[in-house]
């Protein structure tokens, strides 16, 4: 039996035919995958673009540039990115403040110091006394 070439019946498993319409009026709406996308219910959905996500960008698409000119633009970003962070590092090393950027993304978040209080290393003076204590030895031990 060839399943290829058989007549594929339309509609759902089960024998009902589906929609997202229904989805959206039934009580077990939450058991389906994608209710939130598919079947929105509510203020919150309302006038909002679901699937911002998934589209291309915005500025790529608006552009009339060819396929060269934009590989040779995003290059070109990337070697200024790179030169960017080249001199920042080289700053830093040398103990200079810094040039501020106009980073994008997790790039324009700045990271503060630790505030996570460092470990002790051993050399406070209860653990000396410590480790004193142990190398002694005891009066029955002798």
């Amino acid at each position: 039996m060839d399943l290829l070439s058989t007549v594929r019946k339309t509609g759902s498993r089960g024998g009902v035919n589906f929609s997202w319409d229904d989805v959206a009026t039934s009580q077990y709406r939450e058991n389906y995958l994608g209710h939130s996308l598919k079947a929105p219910v509510g203020r919150w959905a309302k006038g909002r673009d679901l699937n911002w996500y998934a589209k291309a960008d915005a500025s790529a698409a608006d552009s009339n540039e060819t396929e060269e000119e934009r590989a040779a633009r995003e290059r070109r970003d990337e070697i200024r990115q790179i030169k960017e962070a080249e001199e920042d590092a080289i700053s830093r090393a040398l103990g200079l403040p810094i040039k501020p950027r106009d980073a994008t993304g997790a790039n324009a978040v700045e990271v503060e110091a630790s505030k996570v209080p460092s470990r002790d290393t051993g050399d406070d003076k209860k653990s000396k006394e410590k480790k004193a204590s142990e190398q002694r030895p005891r009066s029955g031990q002798i």
